[in-house]
């Protein structure tokens, strides 16, 4: 038996040649290897041939590899009750991959979907994927899988499911006093973002009088609750207030009635506000009274400093006309010596006048009296008019 001779070649998808290397076999047998590089297929002939002839046989490999990347695109919203498309795509690989889809929500749980067929365009490999998720599953867990027997790559994205809150809860009192101030509640169910909780009264925005915080929960969304403070100034009116998420028509509202005040809290009010004046009054008269002793203490350093002017020039008229009456009292008096000498002089000659003498006498003594009793008279009259003063 006579051994054969056997020849390798190997070309590519163009028919141009590859390089490639015999490996050492036994007789009868022979093997090379090559590298595919970056060819997507190879044609491998082996010619075998000796004396009594030769075979020829030949087989086509293709190239072979693991899927290389894949990516998921995520819809721009994703709002709870609308059906959400996703796509997942892969640059095509050899063998050709297939795509697979899992999709869960918060709580792990598999959701239903639905899918399109792969399609093939421009060297890529695409999906399509359609799933309707509700507010309860919070967050949208979505993998796409792109694989072949060679291998798998393997792309994920997690999206908040975007929804309003169902109810709003608003307390606060359902009467108040006119200055009291009213506090008023309002607090929403989960949602995702958090809402922009807006105040109304009578129909006026108040919104800029309330104050908003947000809690994320463990399981998922958000939590709000908005405190607005009113500060009523009229009473016995009734009013409406109302609490709204902004953008939607979730809304609630109540009413409460501003009472004006009466009984204890009125009288309490009037009690405290007496005091007060009390205290000012009291305050006031300590300041007149320092003043009266200042102005007394002028008044007696001063003399006969009185403020009412028609006082003044009544008492300065009754001074004058005493004064007046004590100089014609003098007139008098010296008149009566001057007779007394004549009398003593012409004792003889005047022995009437001598018997007028002691009448005259005691007229002037009489006339001395008078004029005292009208200095004394003055002086109660200018003591009781200082005592009117402080009266007053």
């Amino acid at each position: 038996q006579q051994a054969a001779q056997i020849t390798w070649a190997v070309n590519d998808q163009e028919g141009q040649s590859v390089d490639f290397t015999e490996l050492e076999t036994a007789d009868l047998t022979s093997a090379i290897e090559l590298h595919a590089d970056d060819h997507d297929k190879l044609v491998v002939g082996c010619l075998a041939q000796n004396k009594a002839g030769e075979q020829y046989a030949e087989v086509i490999a293709h190239a072979v590899e693991s899927p290389k990347t894949v990516q998921i695109r995520a819809p721009d919203q994703t709002q709870a009750g609308s059906v959400l498309t996703y796509e997942c795509v892969s640059p095509l690989s050899s063998p050709q991959q297939s795509i697979r889809w899992e999709v869960t929500n918060q709580q792990g749980e598999v959701l239903q979907f639905e899918t399109e067929d792969a399609v093939v365009e421009a060297g890529f490999v695409s999906s399509l994927l359609f799933v309707t998720a509700q507010s309860s599953d919070r967050v949208l867990h979505v993998k796409c899988v792109a694989s072949n027997y060679v291998g798998y790559v393997e792309d994920s994205s997690q999206e908040y499911i975007t929804y309003v809150t169902e109810s709003l809860h608003l307390s606060g009192p359902s009467s108040v006093l006119a200055s009291e101030q009213a506090v008023f509640s309002c607090s929403s169910d989960v949602s995702y973002p958090a809402p922009s909780l807006m105040w109304s009264l009578d129909g006026q925005d108040v919104t800029r009088d309330a104050q908003q915080t947000d809690k994320e929960e463990d399981g998922g969304g958000i939590t709000s609750t908005s405190v607005l403070k009113l500060e009523p100034t009229m009473g016995g009116h009734e009013h409406v207030v109302e609490c709204s998420v902004d953008g939607s028509d979730v809304h609630t509202q109540a009413k409460f009635i501003v009472e004006e005040l009466y009984g204890e809290e009125l009288y309490a009010d009037q009690d405290y506000e007496q005091d007060q004046n009390e205290e000012v009054k009291e305050e006031d008269y300590n300041y007149e009274e320092e003043n009266y002793s200042y102005e007394e203490e002028e008044y007696h350093h001063k003399g006969e400093n009185l403020d009412d002017a028609d006082s003044q020039n009544e008492i300065k008229e009754t001074i004058d006309a005493v004064h007046h009456e004590y100089e014609v009292y003098n007139d008098k008096s010296e008149e009566y010596n001057y007779e007394e000498d004549e009398y003593n002089t012409y004792d003889e000659n005047h022995e009437l006048q001598k018997e007028e003498f002691p009448q005259k006498h005691e007229d002037y003594k009489e006339s001395d009296i008078q004029h005292k009793s009208k200095e004394s008279a003055m002086t109660t009259e200018q003591k009781e008019h200082e005592n009117e003063k402080k009266i007053g």
